[in-house]
């Protein structure tokens, strides 16, 4: 017997037949249009206006209003902008509402005209019916008959308490129970005919049953895409306006698809109208898995690819092809309400839960399931990727877009798993969950709290890319793969045109060339002048060049460091020739002490260099792909050689470079700073463009401080400086932070272990190489940690003690200040850290690019 309170529907028949609605009950109402759904709604809302109910009119759709009289009842709007947005709008307005408050809702099939996808109209239900339900409403809703895909229908009934089928046949209605939860008699899933007596009688009749079920036969029969998700629809038909260009229905079904495939950026959609066809969003779909967006760096891909293909003849010849799947954002969704975490997801939107139910659901990420229609998709994809390596990454809506390019926020996996089927699903769907709790991590919350973020929604898609490269025995790896600039910031020569950009490049996979590398650095080549070398002396470029590659090994996850020596004995020695020189001084060293000879090598791309048509190749592209963004441009890359002279570049990645990396107008002249004394005076090896810029304070930790510290002490000093960086506005205050060794390592004793939010409200940040030791500074252009400081307008300076004009000993002569932050650490570490007040000092930082000049100078009045 079923307990809940029973309730009035308004039709004592109707009331008879399910043995009335109850507290709790969804009903869903499967009609062929809105007047039969009326016809059945208006006493149900008379009824409970008359008992002093509280009536909730949902109102979302463009159809005639459902209720007529709205003076007694409460009409709520959602937010129709997005499935999350409608969702969560709805959502919280019902759980302000509380208990026992009854609803009419459109008709939910008018939402795939915003969303076009019927499985997020089911996804939607399986939010809220549940929710409904504990909260003991009473709720209405219709879907239009035979007009959703069958899964959608199936799990909306599975879902819903009631649902009833509703037929206008000859005069009159029929109401069939397709479902109604814990109550039963032997009549009550009959058609039922509603009479002139304003009562229902089931129909008994085997004639009558007959010619309503043939009457229902031919309304399926008029229906072509009976069983099709409206997706599936709208992509058959845009296949009908595929040769009218010219049509407006060609237009508007082209915008209609970017906004729901591809993006909701305006400047990335209009370049899609330029270069892209309805043919070609086809195929994007035809790999896309689930519905939605493929997200921002699927998106970049795709139409760098797109551009080159249309303006670059060569292109074809050079490049590799790509295979890519794309993971579409509703599947993420779609994880989460499977999951039963919709209501902690909403939660983490609100000020008061963004951190707290962050942390859970990064958590909960890695140990949820997928449906099995999604199951089944990916297993279909890694079958046709065979055995061969496969990169996970993650492709969100923000990603890569014109100001934010969350560069190393979110996460990306390796895969080359071999073996069963079985295993290799084990480990890429691992993988996939691993990029979805990324999205929930601090430091990517963090990043989209500074930047405004934090209230946009931020969809997880995924991209699934074939791994550009060649088998060398277990081990897999491209010959080379980096990031290329169209505008290079690191000029440090004056004969460098930073307009003709510059490439940073590695052995082995790209991984090296996006992160920073204790004791060794990537090679960075101008493309306006190649052979001028950021270092000039052969053993400086012995002693930093790349020590270990990163590769894939058969049938492992992830990826493995290969020492450099390694390498050289299992790639082919023409592959050497191009990578790397000879070691001449190293082997008649060696072959004088052990009397024996042998070849020695070190990194250099010298072959590369001197194949000067490749690099001529890369600076084509860039400049091509800037000139149709109409905007600097980041790539990454690989490049393999099926032969000596065949190169093939394969375009894994583009997006805007970020604005605040481009050097600035101003025409600075070194006259500025002629009367000035220097704190410090640097030749190159700075970024940030042109500056010249009066700063506030100085944080300064001294080398010889630090190193006193221990260990432990080095990562107390790390969160110190990250609550003093919290107590400067970056808009009002020109802070800057100088300290010893290399910024953010993860190995205190090479330099302090900052995370980039505990240096972000810098205005810019010096990184002293230590005075009695080999370490080489070195800007980490390309990684990571570059974009980082790009986005964040931090004006960088990498400065060498041994070349540098340091005079730190004058620091003395200004105002020191306390800070709060530092009062609870132990006073060695206190004492580790000096601020200087400048505010009422003459104290500039500057930066000019033509002469490669820069540093901090002060007018000789303010002693």
């Amino acid at each position: 017997m079923y307990f809940k309170t029973p309730i009035n529907s308004g039709i004592p028949g109707l009331d008879k037949i399910l043995d009335n609605i109850r507290l709790g009950d969804n009903i869903v109402w499967s009609v062929t249009n809105i007047s039969d759904y009326k016809f059945f709604t208006k006493p149900f809302v008379y009824n409970a206006i008359l008992n002093e109910r509280k009536v909730v009119y949902v109102r979302f759709a463009t159809h005639d209003f459902i209720i007529d009289d709205l003076s007694k009842i409460e009409i709520f709007y959602p937010d129709l902008t997005s499935f999350e947005k409608f969702a969560s709008s709805i959502y919280s307005m019902i759980d302000k509402n509380g208990k026992e408050v009854f609803y009419v809702f459109d008709c939910l099939s008018e939402l795939v005209n915003y969303w076009a996808t019927d499985w997020m109209i089911a996804n939607f239900f399986k939010i809220t019916c549940p929710f409904l339900y504990i909260l003991d409403t009473v709720a209405y809703f219709a879907i239009y008959k035979n007009y959703h895909a069958f899964k959608t229908s199936t799990a909306i009934h599975d879902t819903t308490q009631v649902m009833l089928e509703v037929l206008n046949y000859e005069g009159f209605y029929y109401v069939q129970p397709i479902k109604v939860f814990e109550r039963y008699s032997p009549t009550m899933f009959l058609p039922h005919k509603f009479n002139k007596n304003n009562d229902f009688e089931p129909v008994t009749s085997s004639y009558e049953v007959t010619m309503l079920n043939n009457s229902i036969c031919s309304l399926l029969s008029n229906d072509i895409y009976k069983h099709i998700d409206y997706w599936d629809r709208l992509f058959i038909l845009s296949k009908r306006v595929i040769n009218n260009p010219q049509s407006p229905e060609y237009s508007l079904m082209f915008d209609r698809i970017c906004n729901l495939m591809i993006s909701r950026d305006h400047r990335i959609i209009s370049l899609y109208k330029k270069y892209f066809r309805i043919e070609d969003l086809i195929q994007i779909k035809e790999r896309l898995i689930g519905t939605g967006f493929i997200g921002g760096k699927a998106a970049g891909m795709l139409l760098a690819r797109k551009i080159l293909e249309n303006h670059y003849s060569k292109w074809s010849e050079i490049s590799e092809p790509h295979d890519s799947f794309y993971i579409g954002s509703d599947v993420y969704y779609e994880y989460i309400i499977h999951n039963g975490w919709w209501d902690l997801f909403v939660s983490q939107k609100r000020d008061d839960g963004y951190f707290v139910f962050g942390e859970k659901l990064e958590r909960l990420f890695l140990t949820g399931e997928f449906p099995e229609h999604i199951e089944n998709k990916f297993k279909l994809m890694l079958n046709y990727f065979g055995q061969y390596p496969i990169v996970i990454r993650s492709s969100s809506l923000l990603e890569d877009g014109f100001g934010n390019a969350f560069a190393g926020k979110y996460e990306s996996f390796f895969s080359s798993i071999t073996g069963s089927p079985e295993k290799r699903y084990k480990d890429f769907i691992n993988s996939v969950k691993r990029i979805y709790s990324s999205a929930m991590s601090r430091e990517a919350l963090i990043y989209r709290k500074e930047r405004g973020l934090d209230k946009l929604e931020e969809l997880m898609s995924i991209l699934i890319q074939r791994v550009s490269g060649n088998y060398h025995g277990e081990f897999y790896f491209p010959d080379i793969a980096g990031v290329g600039l169209s505008y290079n910031t690191y000029v440090w020569h004056e004969d460098i045109d930073p307009t003709d950009g510059m490439i940073r490049i590695v052995l082995g996979l790209g991984t090296r060339a996006v992160n920073t590398y204790e004791g060794e650095h990537t090679k960075i080549i101008s493309l306006s002048n190649p052979n001028l070398l950021t270092n000039s002396d052969v053993n400086e470029i012995k002693k930093y060049s790349q020590k270990f590659i990163d590769s894939l090994i058969v049938d492992k996850s992830g990826k493995y460091s290969l020492p450099i020596n390694k390498v050289y004995q299992i790639i082919p020695e023409w592959l050497l020739d191009i990578v790397a020189s000879r070691d001449f001084a190293t082997e008649r060293f060696l072959e004088s002490r052990r009397n024996k000879f042998q070849k020695i090598y070190y990194l250099s791309f010298d072959g590369l260099i001197n194949k000067g048509d490749i690099l001529e190749i890369f600076k084509d592209i860039l400049k091509i792909l800037e000139k149709h963004y109409e905007h600097p441009v980041d790539i990454e890359f690989t490049l393999n050689f099926t032969s000596p002279d065949s190169p093939k570049i394969n375009l894994v990645q583009c997006r805007p470079l970020q604005a605040n990396s481009i050097a600035g107008n101003k025409q600075l002249s070194d006259e500025m700073i002629k009367d000035m004394l220097p704190l410090l005076k640097v030749k190159g090896n700075f970024m940030g463009g042109n500056i010249f810029e009066k700063i506030d304070y100085i944080i300064y930790v001294p080398e010889e401080a630090y190193k006193n510290l221990t260990n432990s002490e080095k990562y107390e000093l790390a969160r110190a400086l990250g609550g003093i960086n919290r107590e400067f506005d970056k808009e009002d205050e020109n802070c800057l932070m100088i300290l010893p060794g290399r910024i953010g390592t993860t190995t205190p004793s090479l330099g302090v272990p900052v995370s980039f939010s505990e240096i972000n409200h810098m205005r810019a940040l010096v990184e002293m190489g230590f005075f009695e030791s080999d370490f080489s500074p070195e800007l980490s252009f390309g990684t990571h940690f570059f974009q980082d400081i790009v986005e964040s307008g931090i004006f960088f300076i990498a400065a060498d003690p041994k070349k540098a004009n340091v005079n730190f000993k004058d620091l003395k002569n200004f105002k020191e200040k306390e800070s709060e932050s530092v009062m609870s650490f132990k006073e060695n570490i206190r004492n580790a850290i000096k601020i200087f007040d400048l505010t009422s000092r003459k104290v500039y930082l500057y930066g000019n690019i033509k002469s490669q000049t820069a540093g901090i100078f002060y007018k000789k009045q303010n002693f």
